[in-house]
């Protein structure tokens, strides 16, 4: 009777997570959307109550004293980025300074989610998001100006050619895209679904999630047990396959020359501009930036910051829409070069301690190396969207190192077994 009752709780357990994952997965997948159709602060209750959630917790784990590693660097982490915005150039007052470095925690909070579900939690999910994924996409295709008429009022002409869906934001889209992509190919094993989502990632136009997508492709193909000939040949021609539609359809030498002439010359790529006024703002006051809220976050409204590098007649800086579009570019100018090296050594600590099973060094460094090349063209610590896209990156790469210390433990048993039989 005992191992029933326990059998049955671990169902009712399992089910409990199911229901969990799914549902945060079609929240942050609608969020945009929902926002901007009904026009209800979706985004902004969200991130507010996760954050609440996520100090409670701590709260609470500190007066049990039960306090695990994340819990700890959550509050190191507030701690250490509140300091440093106070001694900032622009020195920020102190409840700007928390509230900025708490938002500046999303990253870690959604770490917190590392040891409760596993990929089998999120099979339903996938199965449903797929489904979701190219119905929005292909209603995005057959009725472009509906999801055209949801995007936000801009002073400067938005691309609506590139594919978006429900995401209402292409390299949104892509990341999902990207997901469904991995799933499919190493988890469900589902190839045309696999070749669906690649299209997606093409017909989104995003460069950044091509290149992340083909990097984790490879990674998880090299820690696949395929042979080694296999894996050379599969990697060569995947990055193969990226290099040609990165030069070609997404035609990123013209991108190279329009960062070249926004840094040098007279456009305006504020995507460019953030990142290279993060870095003036760096050296200018190194090792420390301007302080925090005060360049490339919400709470960087009219900011002097902006006038100190030249930016601040621009319209995407006025209007507040392209002055998320370099995380790096923010962390330099708000924390300085000091703020970047701490980012980096936080992260990669939540990446190699966030699941209960050991994760080898050279997988948290890939991962690091992956989240720091995203926050070069997107923000990341601060977006609980794109945290979670790595988390799920993360999750894929603990279950494929998981699987290689399984095979190697039955292949050393087997071979014990064979020798004590001899």
């Amino acid at each position: 009777m005992a191992a029933v009752a326990a059998s049955e709780r671990t169902f009712r357990a399992s089910r409990t997570r199911v229901f969990v994952a799914t549902s945060l997965i079609f929240v942050l997948y609608f969020e945009v959307f929902v926002s901007r159709y009904t026009g209800l602060p979706v985004r902004t209750l969200l991130d507010a109550v996760v954050l609440l959630v996520a100090g409670l917790i701590t709260f609470d784990a500190f007066l049990r004293q039960h306090l695990r590693i994340l819990h700890v660097v959550f509050l190191v982490n507030i701690v250490l980025f509140t300091s440093l915005s106070l001694l900032g150039e622009l020195k920020p007052d102190l409840m700007s300074s928390i509230i900025s470095s708490i938002i500046f925690s999303k990253f870690v909070v959604v770490f917190f989610l590392a040891n409760k579900f596993t990929l089998e939690d999120l099979k339903p999910a996938m199965s449903m998001l797929a489904v979701v994924h190219v119905a929005g996409c292909m209603a995005n295709l057959a009725f472009p100006s509906f999801f055209s008429a949801l995007l936000p009022t801009v002073s400067y002409e938005i691309d609506t050619s590139r594919l978006m869906g429900f995401s209402l934001n292409a390299n949104r889209s892509a990341a999902v895209s990207t997901i469904l992509l991995l799933y499919f190919t190493f988890v469900d094993r589902r190839m045309i679904w696999a070749l669906i989502m690649f299209a997606l990632i093409v017909l989104s136009g995003s460069r950044s999630l091509t290149v992340t997508a083909a990097l984790m492709w490879a990674y998880l193909f090299l820690h696949s047990g395929i042979s080694l000939p296999k894996r050379a040949i599969a990697i060569g021609a995947s990055f193969s396959i990226a290099t040609i539609l990165l030069w070609s359809y997404f035609s990123i030498d013209e991108t190279f020359e329009v960062i070249k002439n926004t840094v040098y010359g007279d456009l305006r790529y504020i995507r460019a501009a953030m990142l290279n006024g993060g870095y003036y703002l760096a050296n200018m006051h190194f090792p420390l930036g301007v302080g925090g809220g005060l360049y490339g976050t919400s709470m960087s409204e009219g900011s002097q910051a902006y006038i100190m590098v030249g930016i601040a007649h621009w319209a995407s800086v006025i209007d507040m829409t392209g002055i998320y579009d370099s995380g790096i570019g923010s962390i330099l100018g708000e924390y300085g070069w000091l703020g970047l090296g701490i980012y980096t050594a936080i992260v990669f600590i939540i990446l190699k301690t966030a699941h209960h099973s050991d994760v080898p060094f050279r997988a948290a460094l890939f991962l690091l190396v992956l989240v720091l090349l995203m926050n070069t063209v997107r923000t990341v610590a601060s977006d609980f969207f794109f945290s979670f896209f790595f988390l799920y990156c993360y999750l894929l790469v603990v279950a494929q190192h998981r699987k290689i210390r399984q095979s190697r433990t039955q292949d050393y048993n087997v071979r014990r077994a064979t020798s004590g039989i001899q």
